[in-house]
């Protein structure tokens, strides 16, 4: 059953940072803290498991992030480019056994057909990487509010979207976004390719 699969996690994070802000480039700094706690049911994969980082795990460590924007818009973009990354390492502290580290890049490129209804081409893709032994809540992946929303965590992706110009309103997709800014109504339409669900454990 699914359920014997499922983890039951709450995940606490403080991680401010300062900011340099050279448009469009803009970069981020600073510490940042974690504490997890998880549930372990007894009939359920990670109980049986039981991987590195279950139960009560604390981390702190530092952060960097570099984003890049050259979108014309940025929650309804209808061309540019952006580009992001952000790096984190967790050393020998706490809950941490020994030190990890892990890396994520975005990049979202936004193209619009000058013919009818100015279709906009929305192409995303993301990666993420992590090394050293690191807690299981740290592996890497796609998928939740920080890369695609509409799609639950735990699952990788190339994500595309398409949207139509219909008047003084943009027609929307995405299911899960909904964003109003003047007189255009934006929630694109997600259409992903290649989902592969990951068993989390």
């Amino acid at each position: 059953p699914d359920e014997f699969y499922e983890v039951t996690q709450r995940q606490y994070s403080f991680a401010p940072a300062y900011r340099l802000d050279l448009d469009p480039i803009d970069i981020r700094v600073g510490p940042i803290v974690k504490y997890a706690t998880t549930r372990l049911d007894s009939l359920s994969l990670l109980a049986l498991q039981r991987p590195y980082g279950v139960e009560d795990f604390g981390q702190v460590g530092a952060r960097l992030g570099i984003a890049i924007d050259r979108r014309d818009y940025p929650r309804a973009a209808t061309r540019g480019v952006y580009v992001a990354t952000e790096a984190a390492v967790y050393p020998k502290a706490w809950s941490v056994e020994e030190t990890f580290g892990e890396a994520r890049g975005e990049v979202a490129v936004f193209a619009t057909a000058p013919m009818v209804l100015k279709p906009t081409l929305a192409l995303r893709a993301g990666g993420q990487r992590v090394w050293g032994p690191y807690p299981f809540h740290e592996a890497a992946f796609l998928g939740g509010p920080d890369t695609v929303r509409a799609l639950r965590q735990q699952r990788e992706h190339l994500p595309l979207r398409l949207r139509l110009a219909l008047g003084q309103h943009r027609a929307v997709g995405q299911r899960d976004v909904g964003h109003e800014r003047g007189d255009v109504l934006d929630a694109d339409l997600l259409v992903v390719l290649a989902v592969h669900h990951r068993v989390h454990g």
